[in-house]
């Protein structure tokens, strides 16, 4: 879990080509790889610069991601996964890593703020 409180920045469904595995039938054409990425930037910086240097620039990401793709030599899916893990604030957790995160940065005592609600019940409503 990263040591600093993250605004975490999720990129879903990235999708290139690349040649990977370890059949030879995988190794002589591109086939489609489809990851999400995670990555975090230390909390709020952004919002208060307004700068694109101080959050995720999307355009290096896919840059970066596309050149991988392209110029990698390895063969196992696990390795290219760790050369991803490797760019600069990726952060590759599971949901487990992310709840414990979320729970130890944002205690629901400080951050959740509810409110009374007006809305009631009714004898007979579907709610």
């Amino acid at each position: 879990m990263p040591a600093t409180p993250l605004d975490l920045v999720f990129i879903e469904g990235f999708t290139g080509e690349t040649v990977i595995g370890i059949d030879r039938g995988e190794l002589h054409a591109p086939q489609p790889l489809v990851i999400d990425v995670h990555a975090g930037v230390p909390h709020a910086r952004a919002c208060d610069t307004d700068r694109i240097g101080d959050t995720i620039d999307y355009s290096r990401v896919h840059a970066r991601l596309t050149r991988l793709m392209v110029e990698h030599r390895l063969q196992l899916l696990e390795d290219f996964l760790v050369h991803v893990r490797g760019f600069p604030g990726v952060w590759n957790p599971c949901s487990a890593h992310c709840a414990r995160y979320w729970k130890a940065t944002y205690p629901a005592g400080d951050y959740l703020r509810l409110e009374p609600s007006i809305w009631r019940d009714y004898e007979g409503s579907l709610s």
